[in-house]
């Protein structure tokens, strides 16, 4: 049960490797760590003069600070110099000369013109910046430390489920690039725009390859941004111009490794291995609107707006059906056809087919058909689109409609929320506006659980609306997994199936919105999410999120400009000066031992149970904290006497270790233990490491049993196994160690939420709200923290004083874990 089993790609000839589950997760995590066992570089700060006119330096570009606030530091660090370290950097011109001296360790940024016909006689060119993607690449992988983190081989990943091997999703196994484009504003309060494309090579462990680190996305172009002319705006010459002028930059962009795609490059990489190695493009990670330029679509206006399926504009809100993928190939026939065809005959065909008549940049690097590679944007499609724009308002529209008490009591139960680390708590949602794509994820999932039972049931379509929100939620969550498997992909696909058929079921029966288009891209595009899961593996490997976190950098480069004269080129100079003072800070670190130690992790550990520094007291997966005095059995009764959880609770206790530990006590350890003056170590703070039902991998959960935090009460609630195998809601009440001459122990006591309940009701069926009701307060009961699987989020159900729901889409591990007992509910296990 529960082995690893990784099988490599046929042309490589290895055998496959199979592991126990505590050897791959023990493997996994050795792979996060950098390998100090290489000989230290003896003066990694070159070309500075020393390690202090770096890291000044490094300060500087990290700060953004201009040219004033440069000199005045380097006047007071000259009038400080103590002579523990050597410091001869002059002023800011000193310091730009021993930049332009490192410009040569990267790969540096190049200005290339493109020049563009629009009109007979009216030639327009663009300023383009890019560096060598194809420099940049080697070295990173002919850095010897990064080496041991890039996988060569083509993967497929297996893990034991007791009744045969679940398949993980393929990986690439060239030299992969992933590209990502897309414009930002470079100013919260001004209108300048830029136009930045990053690159990450899949071939890097993820943490590596999706950080921002060494190895990790990089800026490596500047597209221009043609100007809108109000006299041309909007027409097909003036569209096609500006696309044309986008491709012929990422012509440019891409020259560098298109030649070596068709015939290969022998490389010697970190590792002193020599490869041949054939540079492609695996992803090309953008939102629709850009996926429509790269992919020559004519966008949402068009007949067939996807730029990965033939769909027709009228179809797109049927997910059921599938339709002719694009190619590559297929579309540059079509564009030849259109060219020797008269005008309006070639203009139709294009129409037909929603294409343009443009050659396509990504047709030059073989093995990458530019629809191909197109990949699900996670956060467009869903967080600012399907979710937190159109189900969001659509559930609005009905409470709206229900009156302002439904609304009012909307707030109210957002509020109430229960916190938890990571996720979003909102004062109010009704009369805001959101455009943070992590807060409308959030909005939407809460949105399930305080919406569910407000709106008016004479408006009889919105339980179906309801169930579409569920819907979609199940369906985001499997395309979101960090790790997917045969039966998470088709769990996956069936929940596309749902959504579909409940919202064309909605659709027809809407009464509030019945003239709403759902056909629209972000509707469709999830046809073709599972499909990009196989091919490019998880859609953490190209959701847009992980990009537009690049994008604060180059704002702040911004605001250090100042003029807002040649933008385009001061980015790409700064980020470079970046780019070199974030390599050597990984050498000076690498000097300074720093990757020296692995990770601890701390799961089911085998050293015995210890108090840690600072009262802290660790045993296996868990970790109290926030220790309070030390007090007795008897001081506790008393500071809780009109708790009823605290009834009886020295003999409760008593009771719980003579029915449950009796053998793990000696009579004297016990009387120790149950003296009434007996000392006990009350803690307010709970860590509880699990290993995730998703990646495998350790995750931690922070949770709290406090009176006052934060100024008010908080405590938790926690899922426990149960002596008979099973599992328990619970709410943490009291966390507490007892100690005997040899050994510490944690105690926990909860209110159990495992009170009788019956069948879940039809709504609770449709909306698959999983409901656990509490038992009264005075039955509370003992459990050792040991026993405490993860922590979790328990909400009220709103109907019942005594029910609450499992917010079981806090995050993937809790989502599955809750499927599972749903079957079990269901008598389908």
């Amino acid at each position: 049960m529960d082995d690893v089993k990784i099988e490599y790609h046929p042309h490589t000839k290895r055998r496959p490797d199979i592991f126990p589950l505590k050897t791959y997760q023990a493997n996994k995590r050795k792979a996060k760590t950098i390998n100090s066992t290489r000989p230290r570089p003896k003066r990694p700060w070159k070309p500075f003069g020393s390690r202090a006119e770096f890291e000044f330096a490094e300060v500087a570009i990290k700060a953004s600070l201009t040219k004033n606030q440069v000199n005045a530091l380097i006047d007071v660090m000259r009038r400080c110099v103590d002579g523990k370290d050597e410091f001869a950097i002059r002023d800011h011109a000193h310091l730009c000369e021993i930049w332009n001296t490192s410009a040569v360790l990267h790969a540096t940024p190049q200005k290339h013109l493109i020049s563009v016909e629009y009109k007979p006689d009216d030639i327009r060119t663009f300023d383009f910046w890019s560096r060598s993607i194809w420099d940049w690449a080697l070295e990173c992988i002919k850095d010897p430390i990064l080496s041991a983190h890039i996988q060569w081989d083509a993967q497929r990943l297996f893990k034991f489920n007791g009744t045969r091997y679940s398949r993980l999703p393929p990986g690439g196994k060239p030299l992969c690039f992933i590209l990502y484009a897309d414009k930002t504003k470079l100013s919260s309060f001004g209108t300048v725009m830029g136009y930045p494309v990053y690159a990450r090579i899949g071939n890097f462990d993820v943490h590596i390859r999706n950080g921002t680190g060494v190895g990790g996305g990089e800026l490596v172009g500047w597209l221009p941004i043609v100007p809108e002319d109000e006299a041309e705006k909007g027409k097909k010459d003036y569209v096609d111009f500006k696309r044309i002028v986008w491709h012929k930059s990422f012509f440019k962009l891409l020259e560098t490794i298109a030649p070596h795609s068709v015939t290969g490059c022998w490389v010697k990489c970190g590792d002193n291995v020599d490869r041949h190695l054939f540079p492609i493009v695996l992803i090309f990670s953008a939102d629709y609107e850009e996926q429509c330029v790269m992919g020559l679509n004519r966008g949402f206006m068009g007949l067939e707006p996807c730029p990965i399926c033939h769909v027709p504009k009228d179809a797109l809100h049927d997910c059921g059906k599938v339709w002719q993928l694009r190619s590559g190939a297929e579309t540059e026939k079509i564009i030849a056809e259109s060219r020797v065809l008269n005008a309006k005959e070639g203009e139709e065909l294009l129409k037909a087919n929603g294409l343009r008549a443009i050659d396509n940049a990504f047709m030059s690097v073989a093995w990458s058909d530019p629809h191909e590679i197109l990949s699900y944007d996670h956060m467009h499609n869903d967080s600012h689109g399907l979710g937190g724009k159109h189900l969001y308002s659509s559930v609005l529209t009905y409470l709206k409609a229900s009156g302002r008490d439904e609304l009012a009591e909307l707030d109210r139960r957002f509020k109430a929320m229960p916190s938890w680390r990571g996720l979003t708590h909102f004062d109010q949602v009704v009369s805001l506006d959101f455009t943070d794509a992590t807060k409308l994820e959030h909005l939407v999932k809460i949105l399930l659980f305080t919406s569910h039972n407000l709106i008016k049931k004479k408006y009889k379509e919105g339980a179906l609306l309801i169930s579409c929100l569920r819907a979609y939620l199940n369906m985001i969550t499997y395309i979101g997994l960090q790790v997917c498997t045969d039966e998470t992909i088709a769990a996956g696909r069936d929940a596309v199936r749902k959504f579909s058929e409940l919202m064309k079921e909605y659709k027809n029966q809407s009464t509030l919105q019945a003239d709403k288009n759902w056909d629209i891209p972000k509707m469709h595009l999830r046809v073709h999410a599972f499909d990009d899961i196989i091919a490019k593996g998880a859609t953490r490997n190209y959701n847009t999120k992980i990009n537009e976190g690049l994008h604060p950098p180059i704002k702040e480069f911004y605001e250090q400009i100042g003029n807002g004269k040649d933008v385009d080129e001061q980015i790409m100079h700064l980020d470079h000066q970046s780019r070199i003072a974030k390599s050597i800070r990984f050498q000076i670190d690498l000097y300074d031992g720093k990757f020296d130690a692995d990770p601890e992790v701390e799961m089911e550990d085998s050293r015995p149970d210890t108090l840690k520094p600072g009262g802290s007291f660790k045993s296996g997966h868990i970790i109290f904290g926030s220790v309070q005095k030390s007090c007795s059995l008897k001081d506790i009764s008393a500071a809780h006497a009109g708790d009823s959880a605290f009834t009886r609770f020295q003999s409760k206790f008593h009771r719980f270790l003579r029915d449950n530990f009796s053998a793990e006590f000696s009579a004297a350890d016990f009387g120790k233990i149950l003296d009434a003056n007996s000392e006990i170590l009350e803690y307010r703070y709970l860590k509880v490491s699990f290993i995730s039902k998703v990646t495998w991998e350790a995750e931690t959960n922070h949770l709290r049993c406090n009176p006052n935090f934060m100024s008010k009460p908080r405590y938790d609630y926690i899922l426990v196994a149960t002596p008979d195998g099973g599992v328990m809601f619970a709410k943490l009440i009291f966390m507490f160690t007892t100690a005997t001459n040899d050994r510490i122990d944690p105690w926990v006591l909860i209110q159990p939420y495992d009170a009788h309940i019956g069948q879940p009701t039809t709504c609770e069926k449709d909306f698959q709200l999983y409901r656990v009701r509490t038992k009264v307060r005075s039955s509370s009961c003992f459990i050792s923290a040991k026993s405490i699987i993860r922590g979790v989020v328990v909400l009220p159900s709103y109907v019942k004083d005594e029910d609450y729901y499992v917010f079981d889409v806090l995050d993937d591990d809790l989502f599955l874990r809750v499927q599972d007992l749903w079957k079990v509910r269901l008598g389908q296990q």
